[in-house]
């Protein structure tokens, strides 16, 4: 069922993020009074020019995130990090705030959270990253809220992080590193598309209480992204095979220690290469999207670029 209107107040956790402050946009836009929550006071004007009511917050405080939460009806919780540290491990940055946000909503008496996790959660995966988001999952379905739990792709558009390092080194001229066989696939969804499955989300009755794989319609190897990203921008890919073993290596090694892999860590990279796709024909039924072609979305991409 398809309710008529959004006219409701929504909170978006992780809102500075890139899918959050898109998120936030879209929201706006279509008249939702949105509270995006905030953990550092630079982020408050920010917040404020989109449109948004900004709450700063403390995820390892609930009360705080309690006082942001009253009067929403469903929060997005994009909060997370996709490596860690011995300062930072996944306990702290994504089940911490999960635990505290979860308990935060039922004290503020809001009704719904979704919740993204990642594609490839599974209750046989051994990756650390993998296993904290899937700790997210209970915590979100035990919380006793209607839930919803995407587990996304890479989510594509002008600033993802991913994309955005792919097409530098591209018009730098530069060689794309390319870890192991470079056969890994991947189902990019368009950041327009995912945007539209979560403001669907809130006016839709059927899906709560749901897990939905959040891909694209196409599956790629990380070579034909890149050889796409490059032809798209008028360029000739050029690859520059890394050991996998080695980058592994690398990975656990002080940045400034590093030859070939400067940035991924050992999850990062450990998710790039897992070869995770998935049916994206649920998601298109259920929430009445259709996607974009992963040709169309890189040249959406290149527009904005230029």
């Amino acid at each position: 069922m398809l309710l008529p209107s959004l006219l409701m107040r929504v909170a978006v956790a992780g809102s500075t993020g890139f899918l959050g402050t898109n998120l936030v946009r879209k929201l706006v836009s279509s008249g939702v009074q949105t509270v995006a929550l905030v953990r550092n006071t630079d982020k408050i004007d920010v917040m404020t020019k989109l449109g948004s009511t900004p709450a700063l917050v403390d995820y390892t405080k609930p009360e705080t995130l309690e006082r942001a939460l009253r009067g929403a009806e469903a929060v997005f919780n994009f909060v997370g990090a996709s490596a860690q540290s011995p300062a930072s491990p996944f306990d702290a940055s994504n089940v911490t705030p999960a635990r505290n946000l979860v308990a935060a909503a039922v004290a503020a008496g809001v009704k719904k959270m979704v919740y993204n996790s990642g594609l490839g959660v599974n209750p046989d995966n051994t990756l650390g990253y993998f296993i904290s988001k899937s700790e997210c999952e209970r915590i979100t379905k035990e919380s006793g809220l209607n839930f919803l739990i995407f587990r996304p792709s890479y989510i594509i558009g002008s600033g993802d992080e991913f994309s955005s390092y792919i097409y530098r080194t591209l018009l730098a001229r530069k060689e794309v590193p390319v870890f192991g066989s470079g056969d890994y696939r991947m189902q990019p969804v368009f950041i327009d598309d995912a945007l539209k499955v979560y403001e669907n989300s809130l006016r839709l009755t059927e899906v709560w209480n749901g897990v939905y794989d959040l891909v694209g319609p196409n599956k790629v190897s990380f070579r034909e992204y890149v050889s796409l990203v490059a032809k798209t921008l008028g360029v000739t890919a050029a690859f520059r095979s890394v050991n996998l073993e080695f980058a592994l290596r690398e990975s656990m090694m002080p940045a400034i220690h590093r030859k070939e892999n400067s940035s991924l860590s050992v999850d990062e990279l450990c998710v790039l290469i897992s070869d995770f796709v998935a049916d994206h024909t649920k998601l298109t039924h259920d929430f009445g999207v259709t996607l974009t072609p992963l040709e169309k979305a890189v040249k959406r991409i290149v527009m904005d670029l230029t």
